[in-house]
């Protein structure tokens, strides 16, 4: 495909050699990218932060994450079956967690989700005072509102 003469690579070719060579744990990702209009609603539900006998800060945050498609009308779809009671689509989705001191990021890395409710604990150097999930908004997010959250001390 790179460096081809004419004629040129189209984006089905494209999506093909992406497709191709993308990791048994990345399958998911062509699919949403290229052939599904995919949203998120991601939630921060609750932030604590304690600082540890090491001088450091003990981050315990709850998230919510769901997933789905848009339906021809705007309706949320969880599953290809109509009457799905689900919350989400199947999660093995990469979604960055920010946690900020003052208005700085201190704190910034991609966790693998696979359940629609997560509990996560981090620790870091600085005094936190916010946390968010997705907090530059490189997902399609519905709900852009409670991805933010204070932490409580």
């Amino acid at each position: 495909v790179r460096f081809k003469n004419a004629p040129y690579t189209t984006a089905r070719e494209m999506a093909e050699f992406i497709i191709e060579r993308t990791p048994d744990s990345l399958k998911y990702l062509p699919e949403d990218l290229f052939n599904s209009a995919i949203l998120y609603d991601n939630k921060v539900k609750n932030a604590v932060s304690e600082r540890a006998a090491s001088g450091d800060y003990k981050v315990t945050i709850d998230l919510d994450i769901s997933k789905f498609k848009s339906g021809a009308g705007g309706q949320r779809l969880f599953s290809d079956e109509v009457d799905s009671s689900s919350l989400s689509l199947p999660l093995q989705d990469y979604v960055e967690v920010g946690i900020f001191s003052g208005g700085k990021e201190i704190y910034l890395k991609k966790h693998l989700f696979s359940e629609v409710e997560s509990r996560l604990i981090i620790s870091v150097d600085a005094n936190p005072d916010q946390v968010a999930i997705d907090p530059y908004f490189k997902l399609i997010d519905t709900n852009l509102s409670d991805n933010y959250l204070d932490i409580e001390k």
